[in-house]
């Protein structure tokens, strides 16, 4: 059976729904992934309920920086008016997809 691919999109809603929170290096470490900000921004878009929070660390040299974890909420509802129809069934079928693919994998 051929092995299924999914996208970077895929990969990051999957990570959320799996393991709660991303940040930017996660995803570029574990998926390729160097504008997460911008797959954030087009979920919400959507209809995802994904909350920022800013985070404040020490790098390797010791000086503080801050950046942005991203912790999934809830899948796209269809109580959100603003969001187009189309939008809502699309995100709702790669939903539906990625809930099937774990449960196969399971």
């Amino acid at each position: 059976m051929a092995e299924t691919k999914f996208s970077q999109r895929d990969d990051i809603i999957r990570h959320l729904m799996t393991e709660g929170s991303i940040t930017a290096w996660e995803a570029i470490k574990e998926y390729g992934s160097t504008r997460l900000s911008a797959i954030v921004y087009e979920l919400r878009k959507q209809g995802w309920n994904i909350e920022s929070e800013m985070v404040t660390a020490k790098n390797r040299y010791g000086n503080p920086v801050t950046f942005a974890r991203y912790h999934f909420k809830s899948k796209p509802t269809d109580t959100k008016p603003t969001q187009p129809k189309t939008n809502r069934l699309l995100a709702q079928l790669r939903f539906d997809r990625l809930l099937r693919w774990f449960k196969r994998g399971k």
